[in-house]
């Protein structure tokens, strides 16, 4: 070799960057505007591609090949880590966009869901099976539910069943659809009207005792339903108003007795409260969304409380009556403390959701935060984790940053790499991330669906590598924090500051002073340091009836500085640990997650998997990947895909997602407010991406652009040199926009 021949080839690769890197650093140019159709047809992997996941999702199955009934175990946790996404839109009438499926359709979709990674679903629409009258099923829907959960069962699939959502098995019909007093219903439950109670008992008798015509078994005995909620975001009634006048006096009756029977004499009531009669109170229509700190505030969220612990009681009883033996489990909104309080005395599965940039109507207008999530400490799966009692399991059972919030590419690594340090039993996003049967028509998907947005799915694939085939690392030990009784008596959550102690090792909260559910026979590991409770959150005036925001309520004295350097001198966080709270850095005590929130970067670095979420630019990284240019803002992950480390992986994916959009779609400079929703199809923004790997073993490697099943579109270029390998990709110009890519070894690249 001359002494001529490395000068050229390091310029000839110099020439070959220079279009690249130059166009990061100009402004906007067409291809950075440029937002290519997703191919709808794609959506199903294809089995044996290097995007079906249908290893990680494998559970272990009885000698009859069924699901065992899932479990608590002594320590807590649950018996399966569960990975789903909720499922509705199941049951149409004609008209709708959506088509009624077929029963090849249902086999077809449960196949799917396993090659797509997930082993749970959550199904939404069991109170929408009468059509004809109140509490009288129809047998076509009953049927198709019948063929689902047979399906689910033989392709091992859990299936967490909320037995109410929206209809309480009343006649569902196109007009009863369009009547949305959902909270006012949920209320009248708390309230324990009698014909809400009445139609909520006699559906769950209805669907609990079905035998199911494909598997022959009766529901309450199908251990394929691992989880049965009694009610879908019953909190709804309490915080969100939309509450009829007659519901509101009900409300205010039942209140009224309940000052009576505390304060039976008028000068008891008069000290506690400082009222002369319970006539004089009036319940405010929002509830609990109204509420201040004055006594009479106080008793009123007590009150709610009591209702809360009759409601659970009388459904538990219902449900076990009724003959089923598995789990239960109920309130999932449980962001005020006195609700967790409730939570934790009554339920032996604790749920919750949060959404991080949920959108609503402002002004008349849908408003939706274009801010990070990482930026804001990845709030809303501390708020989800905030809301973990270690004795029990914990499942995120609704989560999602959606459309058309810009940073909507880190939901999935944040969901993913947390949910594993903190041992989550369960991450179900919302919603459809499987397509059960395409959308007619070009009215667009909700600003949730999963399955219709690769960015979403890609952020589901990277989860799915960081979760449940647990490539991050446990948190090997943990912080409790405890709450004392008196913190249950004010409208208020926990401080925003306190719970970022997730982002660096286990945390779960407690309540010492409260009895446990009797059924609960757990011993979870000690905590290495419990804290009291230091500060707290309010609610932040979010008013769009489907979210929870909080935010910081005055000074806290709780010191992270000083927490921080407790763990370390104790050598539970590693002397070169990187957390500094001041500088909004937060390290993992496994060293595996960097979240950097001043500057919008969220970094995962595993043996088989790495990704970083961070605005457009370049990065320089530590791990096998060395070097990330991006033009545009995205997440960007190496993943192997045969279980080697990345190092000596023969089979490797490269995942780059942007953001999508709706053709059409249109907000204001802002970007906040939604000015034109647009029509199908789904776009997504391209961008290119630059990026330099080691390669230790000089391994020669070809490089795939995949389309969204997973199937190879088109070769693409690399350029290899030593121990490097540098890939780089245009979104714009290959044959379909798609987030991901595949890197093979040559001696494996036949595999598919």
């Amino acid at each position: 070799m001359s002494a001529k021949e490395p000068f050229m080839k390091r310029l000839s690769l110099l020439l070959f960057l220079i279009p690249f890197v130059s166009a990061i650093a100009q402004t906007p140019s067409v291809a950075e505007d440029q937002w290519r159709v997703v191919h709808a047809d794609r959506m199903q992997i294809r089995e044996g591609s290097a995007l079906d996941l249908s290893e990680n999702s494998a559970l272990p199955r009885l000698p009859d090949g069924t699901l065992p009934r899932l479990k608590i175990r002594e320590d807590g946790k649950l018996s399966a880590r569960l990975m789903g996404f909720n499922c509705g839109s199941f049951f149409h009438f004609p008209r709708s966009p959506y088509p009624q499926p077929t029963r090849e359709e249902i086999t077809s979709f449960a196949r799917a869901v396993r090659r797509q990674g997930y082993n749970a679903i959550r199904f939404f629409d069991a109170d929408l099976l009468c059509t004809e009258k109140d509490l009288l099923p129809n047998e076509e829907r009953f049927a198709l539910l019948d063929h689902l959960l047979a399906e689910l069962g033989r392709n091992g699939i859990y299936c967490t069943l909320p037995i109410a959502a929206y209809r309480i098995f009343r006649k569902d019909s196109v007009k009863a659809r369009k009547n949305r007093r959902f909270n006012d219903t949920k209320l009248r439950m708390y309230l324990g009207d009698p014909e809400t109670r009445r139609a909520w008992e006699s559906g769950t008798r209805m669907l609990l005792n079905r035998r199911n015509s494909c598997n022959g078994k009766l529901y309450r005995d199908d251990t394929t339903i691992g989880v049965l909620e009694f009610w879908n975001e019953l909190e709804g009634g309490l915080i969100w108003g939309g509450i009829s006048p007659e519901t509101q006096q009900l409300a205010t009756e039942k209140f009224r007795e309940y000052l009576q029977r505390k304060y039976p004499s008028r000068s008891a009531l008069k000290q506690a409260v400082g009222l002369e009669s319970p006539e004089e109170v009036r319940v405010p229509s929002r509830m609990l969304g109204n509420l201040e700190k004055t006594p009479l505030d106080r008793e009123f969220l007590l009150f709610t409380g009591s209702l809360a612990r009759e409601c659970f009681d009388w459904c538990e009883s219902v449900v076990r009556a009724a003959g089923y033996r598995g789990l239960t489990a109920q309130y999932d909104v449980p962001h005020w403390i006195n609700n967790l309080a409730v939570r934790y005395e009554k339920s032996p599965v604790a749920l919750s959701h949060k959404y991080f940039a949920h959108p609503y109507l402002r002004k008349g207008r849908y408003f939706c935060s274009q801010q990070s999530c990482v930026h804001a400490f990845a709030q809303n799966f501390l708020l989800n984790n905030a809301s973990r009692y270690a004795d029990r399991p914990h499942l995120i059972t609704e989560y999602c940053q959606p459309c058309w919030n810009r940073y909507q590419f880190e939901a999935g690594p944040l969901f993913g790499a947390y949910g594993a340090l903190q041992g989550t039993d369960g991450l179900f996003i919302h919603e459809s991330a499987v397509l059960l049967v395409p959308k007619r028509g070009s009215y667009p998907y909700s600003f949730f669906h999963v399955g219709s947005n690769p960015v979403l799915r890609a952020g589901e694939f990277i989860a799915n590598m960081l979760y449940l085939r647990g490539d991050v690392k446990r948190a090997p030990f943990r912080i409790d924090l405890t709450i004392p009784r008196e913190a249950t008596r004010l409208y208020q959550g926990l401080s925003l500051e306190q719970i970022r102690l997730a982002l660096l090792c286990g945390f779960a909260i407690t309540f010492p002073d409260l009895p446990r559910p009797p059924e609960l026979k757990t011993t979870p590991v000690p905590a290495v340091l419990t804290i009291p409770m230091q500060g707290k959150s309010k609610d932040a005036g979010f008013s769009g009836g489907w979210s929870a925001e909080l935010k910081e309520d005055g000074k806290s004295a709780f010191d992270m500085n000083s927490v921080v350097a407790t763990l370390k001198k104790r050598n539970l966080l590693p002397a070169g640990n990187r957390t500094n709270p001041d500088a909004g850095m937060f390290e993992s005590c496994t060293g595996e997650l960097l979240l950097d929130s001043p500057g919008k970067t969220f970094r995962v670095i595993t043996d088989r998997t790495e990704v970083i979420t961070m605005e457009k630019g370049r990065k320089e990284l530590p791990g096998f990947l060395r070097q990330i240019t991006l033009s545009e803002a995205g997440c960007f992950a190496v993943i192997s895909r045969d279980r080697r480390p990345l190092r000596e992986s023969r089979r490797l994916v490269l995942v780059y997602s942007t953001r999508v959009a709706n053709t059409g779609m249109e907000w204001d400079e802002t970007g906040e407010y939604l000015l034109k929703r647009g029509t199908l199809p789904v776009r997504m923004k391209t961008g290119r991406f630059h990026a330099e790997f080691s390669n230790p073993s000089s391994r020669k490697f070809r490089c795939y652009a995949l389309n969204l099943s997973g199937e190879r579109m088109e070769e693409l270029p690399l350029h290899q040199k030593g121990n490097r390998l540098t890939v780089s990709a245009d979104t714009s110009r290959i044959k379909e926009i798609s987030p991901f890519f595949e890197l093979v070894a040559e001696e494996n690249h036949h595999e598919e």
